[in-house]
């Protein structure tokens, strides 16, 4: 789902793009030019470009979460590793856009803690209004700098619901 919503927006804006599998990824590869990255700890290349950033996907145990360089010792973005079927849960994402030091082009990831936090992120890039609640937290020319958002989505049964941002970060 979260490929299929990048797509439409990149096709939209006429920009060429081309899909590939994450094990078929080579750095050569990401140098080539601006990329967009999709998941999170099934993507090798989204964890390992997203070191030294304010926020971070890890991993402890029996749950993951949405670490906060600031504020190391949170937790408050955390779920189980395992969510219950039929039940109502949450899951979280980011969406990251940055230039990367060691590609030299912008990267842009959307990524979720579990696959309704990746599409809840996919979705929050396609629309306006989710774009505007992270502008309203991260004031100033955010749409030239460097920019992570942390969003929230309700998972009741196997769907994510309206993605809501939570935190935003421009430098």
């Amino acid at each position: 789902m979260a490929l299929s919503m990048v797509s439409r927006v990149l096709g939209r804006e006429n920009e060429d793009f081309r899909v590939r599998a994450t094990e078929d990824v080579t750095l050569d590869d990401l140098k080539e030019g601006p990329v967009v990255l999709i998941g999170a700890f099934s993507n090798q290349w989204t964890m390992r470009l997203a070191n030294g950033l304010r926020f971070a996907f890890e991993h402890d145990g029996s749950s993951a979460y949405i670490a906060d360089m600031r504020n190391p010792s949170s937790r408050q973005w955390e779920v189980s590793d395992q969510l219950t079927p039929g039940s109502d849960s949450v899951d979280y994402g980011i969406i990251s856009r940055v230039t990367d030091a060691t590609t030299g082009h912008s990267v842009v990831t959307v990524a979720g803690i579990h696959h309704f936090g990746t599409e809840a992120s996919a979705e929050c890039l396609t629309e306006t209004s989710c774009l505007e609640a992270a502008a309203a937290l991260a004031p100033g020319d955010w749409k030239r700098k460097n920019l992570q958002i942390v969003l929230k989505t309700t998972v009741i049964g196997q769907n994510s619901g309206q993605p809501q941002v939570l935190a935003a970060y421009a430098w």
